[in-house]
């Protein structure tokens, strides 16, 4: 959402009919595993609160609330490499 906010700033305008279609339907199929796994992770960490909860105390709860959210970190990083591959990802690809 970023990305779309500084290009529509940037550029005044969004024209889909500039939009290569076939270009991000075959992004969106290659990268759906990239997405399959992010979602994989946030729930297996909420999972882990909720049943770290029924175990044991609330106290317990929120230091592994905290040590989640402190893990969390990572991703972002993660996330900031990919991005800033992806450009040259479209034009290798594409």
């Amino acid at each position: 959402m970023g990305f779309l906010f500084i290009f529509v700033r940037a550029s005044g305008s969004l024209q889909l009919n500039q939009c290569d279609w076939v270009c991000g339907g075959k992004l969106i199929k290659q990268s759906c595993w990239l997405i399959l796994s992010g979602m994989a992770a946030v729930i297996y960490l909420k999972i882990c609160q909720i049943m770290l909860e029924k175990m044991v105390r609330l106290e317990a709860v929120g230091i592994y609330s905290v040590a989640v959210r402190l893990s969390e970190v990572w991703y972002f990083f993660a996330a900031a490499v990919v991005i800033s591959v992806f450009p040259a990802l479209l034009t290798s690809r594409c």
